[in-house]
């Protein structure tokens, strides 16, 4: 795949998707998506569209891709795979406060 792969929109596709862009109301990575396409709409290449937005242009490219095969299915993430994080109550000895382990570390509660 070369570095100037283009999305061809409809009208209306591009206003939904600028309208995606600026809502205050949606997830930072699907308003930056939906951005990513909208400017290979206008010819931009991907190498100069991952340089306006700050990302690779493998994740421009992937973007790309999963509007190409998914549409507006595609600005969302996709689950993750694994079984989900289980949180567990542990009382700390010293104070007696109750922690929770996480995948950051230890947190009060």
């Amino acid at each position: 795949m070369g570095n100037f792969r283009y999305i061809e929109l409809s009208q209306e596709e591009d206003e939904q998707l600028r309208a995606i862009e600026q809502s205050p109301h949606m997830n930072k990575k699907v308003r930056l998506r939906s951005q990513m396409i909208r400017l290979s709409n206008q010819r931009w290449k991907m190498s100069r569209i991952a340089g306006y937005v700050g990302c690779h242009v493998r994740t421009v490219g992937a973007a790309l891709n999963a509007w190409v095969s998914r549409k507006f299915e595609g600005l969302a993430d996709r689950p993750q795979k694994g079984n989900r994080r289980k949180l567990q109550q542990r009382p700390c000895s010293l104070c007696g406060i109750s922690w929770r382990k996480t995948a950051v570390g230890m947190r009060g509660s």
